[in-house]
């Protein structure tokens, strides 16, 4: 007898292949699996399924939770995006504008941005040294700055601390070619009153943008 007529051909080209729903009833130590409705790799450690890399393997880094393409863009939205598996985001911006502007990220609930109460304090300085600022305790109610370029791409990124509980939303922002200038910024503060948001949006002040955007939540320790 040969050895399709006692396994399922599909089950010997592609062991360990399952779903959710299918996973094996009588898991062996170290047996791995992947689930082609969640995109995920198991493994069984003995008594559950883990995520490899997860957070009892590994407590240290980044998960990418989200990567999205952005082509000529007046409007970036992200729902459904932070949840209470990661208690703070980093955000990686790779942009470039259809002209060089700045714009701003405001955080969403339920689809709904969040159009005030943005506080931040921070310094930037251009490239050549002529052009330095600090300041502390300023204020923007409107967002929090990013910035783009029609020619060079804009590497950000954005850490945001605590967006999913009902707490007052902290924020850093490091940006580089700001407005097409060239400055480097580094900003922080936070986002009040206390709500919990699940989502972020990006905003030219001008033109569209084009590029991609990442987004990863740092691993709980």
């Amino acid at each position: 007898m040969s050895i399709s007529n006692q396994i399922p051909s599909s089950r010997v080209i592609q062991p360990g292949v399952c779903t959710s729903s299918t996973r094996p009833a009588s898991p062996y130590t170290g047996q791995c699996i992947y689930e082609t409705d969640t995109n995920r790799l198991y493994v069984w450690n003995g008594s559950a399924w883990v995520i490899p890399n997860q957070t009892t393997q590994n407590p240290e880094g980044l998960e990418l939770v989200r990567t999205v393409t952005v082509s000529g863009s007046s409007l970036v939205t992200m729902d459904s995006l932070f949840t209470t598996t990661y208690d703070n985001y980093r955000i990686h911006v790779n942009v470039y504008g259809s002209a060089a502007s700045y714009g701003k990220w405001r955080f969403r609930a339920s689809g709904t941005p969040a159009t005030t109460g943005y506080y931040y304090g921070g310094f930037y300085s251009s490239v050549n040294g002529l052009n330095n600022y600090a300041g502390s305790g300023v204020s923007d109610l409107n967002g929090v700055y990013w910035g783009s370029s029609s020619s060079i791409v804009s590497s950000d990124y954005v850490e945001v601390f605590n967006p999913a509980s009902v707490t007052y939303t902290g924020f850093k922002s490091t940006l580089w070619d700001y407005g097409g200038t060239p400055y480097a910024y580094n900003l922080q503060g936070h986002r009040e009153p206390a709500v919990s948001y699940d989502g972020i949006q990006m905003t030219p002040a001008s033109g569209t943008v084009t590029g991609t955007i990442a987004v990863y939540g740092m691993r709980k320790s």
